[in-house]
């Protein structure tokens, strides 16, 4: 798994590296368009691209009950995350 970050948009995940940097490149040339009236933008340093070697996954999710004095009665359910390396 492979990630793109730019100033426009969230990160954003692909499959393969080749995917990855031409979205990133994409993104450079989005930045040189708009440079031709208004100079660089100082966020054009920001785009970065590269492989996830981990992320956040749900480790277990329950339904909540009345012994859960410590979650708010707002939540339905208890949850927790942990990281998980990707390969």
């Amino acid at each position: 798994m492979w990630f793109v970050l730019d100033s426009c948009n969230d990160i954003e995940l692909y499959d393969s590296e080749e995917k990855a940097k031409a979205a990133a490149e994409a993104a450079i040339d989005f930045e040189r368009d708009n440079a031709i009236d208004t100079g660089w933008s100082e966020d054009v340093t920001n785009i970065m691209w590269g492989k996830v070697i981990g992320r956040c996954e749900l480790k277990f999710e329950r339904p909540r009950t009345d012994e859960d004095a410590m979650v708010t009665s707002q939540c339905d359910t208890v949850c927790d995350y942990h990281l998980v390396k990707v390969e």
